[in-house]
């Protein structure tokens, strides 16, 4: 996953990667948003949308706390929105 390794990236202090990757992450996010919206609440594609913004600008900035953070707030939504997909009595009602 794209996370896991932007958290190599920071773990190995690579700064310029970092930065990339992130860029990379927010256009496939933005690129594959139109797909899940159709799908989904579009309420929870755009906090990941968002989470994934503030990660390029941490990156930019060399906040590894905020970086970090910011990581573990995209997969925690990533996991929310790949719960929401199955097919359960919690999600039908």
């Amino acid at each position: 996953m794209a996370c896991d390794e932007l958290e190599e990236n920071l773990d190995n202090n690579q700064w310029d990667i970092c930065y990339e990757n992130a860029l990379k992450l927010h256009e496939k996010i933005n690129q594959e948003n139109h797909l899940m919206s159709v799908f989904m609440n579009h309420q929870e594609i755009d906090l990941v949308s968002f989470e994934v913004y503030r990660l390029t600008q941490y990156a930019k900035e060399m906040e590894a706390g905020d970086f970090l953070a910011s990581i573990h707030t995209i997969k925690h939504q990533v996991e929310k929105i790949m719960e929401l997909q199955k097919i359960n009595l919690e999600n039908i009602f």
